[in-house]
């Protein structure tokens, strides 16, 4: 394939992507509107975030399309990106039920599972990690609700309402 053909065709691939970036920006603005005035701030910073970096990439695909490295096919594991993705939306479907330091914590082991290693997990690796995970999961817990003051889905067991 030409140079010229090469860098049309990742111009036309970057625009495209571009622009579903942007509107998904768009949307996460537009979504943040029904909520409070703090809850609002963070995504309205990433949405601003997502259509600056959308209309910084369509513009670095027609002025500087060098500057672009080529798309290549992805190398990987596609199950395990999959498998992350799943995970993810899992965790975003059981914050309600389960709370956020519980689900957090699970999600974190998990997703961490899912990345590639040499080593073999054994029950040391899954306590370290859980451990790791869990510290994490306090102080980003702790810094939301004490010095931002976001409220976290708290755990609701299946008998409460």
């Amino acid at each position: 394939m030409s140079t010229k053909n090469h860098h049309h065709k990742d111009r036309s691939t970057n625009s495209i992507a571009g622009l579903i970036f942007a509107a998904l920006g768009v949307l996460v603005i537009w979504q943040s509107q029904q909520f409070e005035s703090s809850g609002s701030v963070t995504p309205i910073f990433i949405g601003t975030v997502l259509i600056l970096l959308s209309a910084a990439l369509i513009l670095t695909a027609y002025l500087a399309p060098h500057q672009i490295p080529a798309i290549k096919r992805p190398e990987g594991s596609l199950s395990r990106r999959f498998t992350a993705g799943m995970i993810i939306a899992l965790w975003v479907a059981l914050l309600p039920l389960l709370g956020f330091v519980a689900t957090s914590i699970v999600a974190f082991l998990a997703i961490s599972r899912t990345v590639p290693s040499e080593d073999r997990w054994r029950l040391r690796t899954y306590l370290i990690r859980g451990f790791i995970g869990a510290v994490i999961v306090v102080l980003f817990w702790f810094t939301l609700t004490t010095y931002l003051g976001i409220a976290l889905p708290q755990a609701r067991l299946f008998f409460q309402t």
